[in-house]
């Protein structure tokens, strides 16, 4: 099973995902630097390389499947992040 871009893109508050480029003023970079390096962190742990097994040996999923899974869960925790920043 392969991840498209239409699965990223489920919700207008993707609309990141779907080819809007946000202007350099909207990225979370330049809007909140703390958010930033906290997402950076939140990231490294869904794409480590220890990720992608313990989704096969632990979890039982099939590679595509865990990869499907980790692009999922990468996608929701951008999205919490920029939806966070957001609101202050």
């Amino acid at each position: 099973m392969a991840f498209s871009q239409q699965d990223a893109a489920t919700s207008e508050e993707t609309s990141f995902c779907r080819g809007r480029r946000p202007r350099t003023t909207d990225t979370l970079g330049v809007t909140d630097p703390d958010a930033l390096a906290q997402l950076k962190r939140d990231l490294a742990v869904v794409v480590s390389a220890e990720a992608p097994f313990f989704l096969t040996d632990l979890c039982g999923l099939a590679p595509d499947a865990a990869v499907t899974s980790a692009v999922r869960t990468a996608t929701t925790v951008t999205e919490a992040a920029v939806r966070a920043a957001a609101q202050e």
